[in-house]
């Protein structure tokens, strides 16, 4: 907190870099880097946090019960609750990588497409977030955005069934005729997410502070032919920490299931009245 520059105000700087070009079939490539940092923004502690292992001193003993007294004894500010101190020091980063493919509509075909592939990182993914106080602030609370998506893949197409422009009898024409197929669909990754854990026993490991995560020695993200409704990462990677110790696991562990969407339907023009 010491030396905060409280003339700092949030910033966000963005830059993209891309090009354009007709390759034909009426059809136009987009290919851009883009990028958006963020600066300054709001982040919150709370300086009521219990120290880390003050419930385990002879001086926070209740003699009376042999438990720890409750943590309004022991924080700083006896008696208070939350005591919220907020700061500009927070940051942000997005990298991607987007492209598009559209063609307009000729010849019965329409299609727009989009892939993205980019990366996103900061400390928290909400206005005022709360940074810890006492633990390495990158530990637990940088790491990916929790909307990041590694992949995003869009396709939407519509698609004139022609198999009726030719017919000569109007009433066939007119019931077989203007049938139109259109279709969305949407690939992407799926969100990144945290491992939390408790003990059976209840055991207090830290005796206050910040928090605790869990260890983790290994990858726990499974492959795409091992993953189910039952199993969708690896737990034997996960140990519980020793007391005392905060734990090796960052913010963000694995990613959760992806997105994997298809509509498609079908529609028919009509003619009412005539023109003219």
């Amino acid at each position: 907190m010491k030396g905060t520059d409280w003339t700092q105000l949030a910033q966000s700087y963005s830059f993209s870099l891309g090009v354009q070009r007709e390759v034909g079939l009426a059809t136009v490539v987009d290919v851009a880097f883009v990028g958006n940092l963020g600066r300054h923004l709001l982040q919150a502690q709370n300086l009521n946090t219990l120290p880390y292992g003050k419930r385990f001193l002879p001086s926070s003993l209740d003699t009376t019960t042999g438990k720890p007294l409750p943590d309004s004894f022991l924080v700083s500010y006896s008696g208070l609750g939350n005591v919220t101190y907020a700061e500009p020091v927070g940051s942000s980063s997005y990298y991607a990588l987007q492209t598009q493919a559209n063609r307009r509509f000729s010849h019965g075909l329409e299609f727009k497409t989009n892939f993205t592939w980019s990366k996103s990182m900061d400390y928290g993914s909400s206005d005022n977030g709360t940074l810890p106080l006492y633990a390495d602030r990158r530990l637990l609370s940088y790491g990916l955005s929790n909307f990041d998506r590694t992949f995003i893949t869009n396709i939407a197409a519509l698609y004139e069934i022609p198999g009726a422009r030719s017919l000569s009898n109007p009433v066939l024409k007119a019931v077989l005729g203007h049938w139109n197929v259109s279709s969305t669909i949407t690939f992407a990754s799926g969100a990144p997410s945290g491992v939390s854990f408790t003990t059976v026993q209840g055991t207090d490991l830290i005796g206050g502070g910040d928090g605790q995560r869990i260890n983790v020695t290994g990858n726990p993200q499974l492959g795409f032919g091992t993953r189910n409704g039952d199993k969708f990462f690896d737990p034997t990677v996960f140990s519980a920490p020793a007391v005392g110790y905060i734990g090796s696991a960052p913010r963000q562990v694995y990613r959760g299931p992806g997105q994997n969407q298809w509509d498609l339907a079908t529609f028919k023009d009509f003619a009412i009245g005539t023109s003219g």
